[in-house]
């Protein structure tokens, strides 16, 4: 980015009253030297000055580092990446320089950033060291709380691999490349003469805008406009007109369809399609992340070859709404999601097309089309219900203890608790667990942010609606949001019986999301609650 249009770019945001600005940059890109480190000084020094001419109080500026990471298919795939003590040492050199003149700076873990170079440019021998690490018990690395280098390093000593050839090493340009034989489209050629341009400083304009640098990639029958279908660029100059769209209505509505790809030219269509899916989250797969579980119907889609409308600008997203998000670990029967479509669809022909690139766990049950002024899901969802399983085999301390913990009080589990945990009693359940003498409930939840554990404490006990024992190890749970805010059930779990919901012997399920309209409950595809309680009992 030219320096003049991002100073020009920061006075404008400041004169508008904004009060901080996060600058991100990268470190240990090929031909970097100290100079440079202290250009990135420089220049936050620069937007931190700008910001003192507009209004009283100080803004905030932060610096977010991250380290470069070589990967395939790119210009610098075959360069090395700098070790993690040089990596260390410019942060040293960033973060002393910019203390100097108070700017907070934020960066990626040089040793999360060393493993990501090792599997960026790996080959298949890798494997072994990846079973050897889960093995050790490596879960979840990808978050800093829970990445452990050491079982890594020590996985790859056990494979006999030797992670810094992967990393550090810089690869000769005539080498056989492990990912040579997969094509993306961009021709190794290109590669090449990109990796010589940025050695000798040397830049390409923008082919949205410029010349067409023939890097293999678009189509260029599409591009000249000699057919509607194909990969270009998506950005027009500001005097270019939209493309012209003759024929029918049907074949209007058709081309309409094939152009809502992120990368077609073709005016966005007037007929606007908008339906609500209904999908399960179950087994392995409720491991996954929301992210995970939005970019994994996103390719299924895509595949499916479904016509998904995409947002307009320079970086168009599938138009797909989803619902309250599902913590990590806990599956569900009724996750929901609003997709806007360029033509109509029959539900059917969605929910068969969907399924069939879907993993096993994620599942379309129901497709519903719906007005297009439909609130969202986020807005109409106030209700939440779990089931909760405690597998008491497996449960190592007694889930019946008469006290738990909360921070560094001691507290006794309500009676109603205990007595139902402790009767084996077939004819006691269901049964109501009274909590109308507690006004709270507290639990535990820490969070990390920064690097830094924070610990926060949620008083679980305004957002229960109804809790009660459907078996012997099975709990009913319905939460409530107050204000847009809720607590989860994991919060719960903590807060009665001090329990992860992560813990082997524990299972979670969100088995219905409900609204209130004109006076009823029902769930987002019009279900009654009562019914579909009734449905899931079944």
């Amino acid at each position: 980015m030219d320096e003049g249009v991002l100073e020009t770019t920061v006075r404008d945001v400041f004169s508008r009253g904004v009060k901080s600005i996060k600058m991100y940059f990268m470190v240990g890109l090929p031909t970097e030297s100290d100079e440079d480190l202290q250009g990135i000084i420089t220049l936050a020094q620069k937007v931190k000055d700008i910001g003192k001419r507009f209004g009283k109080g100080a803004k905030d500026i932060t610096v977010s580092i991250s380290a470069f990471v070589p990967k395939a298919h790119t210009p610098f795939q075959w360069y090395g990446q700098i070790t993690p003590d040089e990596l260390m040492r410019r942060l040293n050199y960033l973060r002393d320089g910019l203390k100097k003149v108070r700017i907070n700076l934020k960066w990626h873990k040089p040793n999360m950033s060393y493993l990501e170079s090792v599997f960026s440019r790996g080959d298949r021998r890798l494997g072994r060291a990846i079973e050897a690490a889960w093995k050790s018990g490596c879960r979840f690395d990808s978050w800093t709380e829970k990445v452990a280098f050491d079982k890594w390093m020590d996985a790859f000593k056990a494979c006999g691999i030797e992670p810094d050839w992967y990393s550090s090493r810089h690869i000769p340009l005539d080498e056989v490349l492990p990912w040579d034989h997969l094509h993306t489209g961009i021709e190794k050629e290109f590669l090449l003469k990109e990796y010589k341009r940025a050695e000798s400083g040397r830049t390409i304009p923008d082919c949205r805008y410029g010349l067409c640098p023939n890097c293999g990639l678009c189509d260029m029958e599409a591009v000249r406009g000699e057919k509607s279908e194909g990969i270009r660029p998506i950005a027009r100059k500001h005097d270019e007109k939209p493309v012209e769209v003759a024929g029918s209505s049907e074949q209007v509505a058709g081309k309409a369809a094939r152009s809502a790809d992120p990368y077609g030219r073709l005016p966005r269509p007037e007929i606007r399609v908008k339906v609500r899916i209904r999908y399960t989250k179950t087994g392995d797969l409720r491991m996954l992340s929301q992210l995970e579980i939005m970019t994994t119907f996103e390719r299924a889609f895509r595949r499916a070859s479904l016509p998904i409308l995409f947002s307009e600008g320079f970086h168009p997203h599938p138009k797909i709404s989803f619902g309250p998000a599902l913590p990590v670990g806990v599956e569900s029967v009724c996750e929901y999601m609003d997709v806007e479509l360029a033509l109509p669809t029959a539900a059917s022909e969605i929910k068969e097309n969907a399924n069939k690139h879907l993993p096993d766990g994620l599942k379309v049950i129901n497709v519903k089309e719906i007005p297009v002024n439909t609130p969202s899901l986020n807005a109409f969802i106030t209700h939440f219900a779990y089931e909760i399983r405690l597998d008491k085999n497996k449960l190592r301390l007694p889930v019946c203890h008469p006290e738990f913990i909360s921070g560094s009080q001691m507290k006794e589990i309500p009676k109603q608790v205990r007595d139902d945990m402790d009767n084996e009693r077939e004819d006691v359940f269901p049964s109501e667990i009274s909590l109308s003498d507690l006004t709270e409930l507290p639990a535990e939840r820490v969070t990390e942010k920064d690097g830094r554990k924070i610990t926060k404490i949620i008083n679980t006990r305004p957002f229960i609606d109804e809790i009660r024992w459907l078996t012997k190890d099975t709990i009913f749970l319905r939460l409530k949001s107050i204000d847009r805010e809720c607590c989860r059930p994991s919060d719960v779990l903590k807060a009665l019986f001090n329990i992860s919901h992560l813990h082997p012997g524990v299972r979670i399920k969100r088995v219905g999301l409900y609204g209130r309209t004109g006076g009823v409950t029902i769930s987002p595809d019009g279900l009654l609650h009562e019914t579909e309680n009734l449905c899931l009992q079944k």
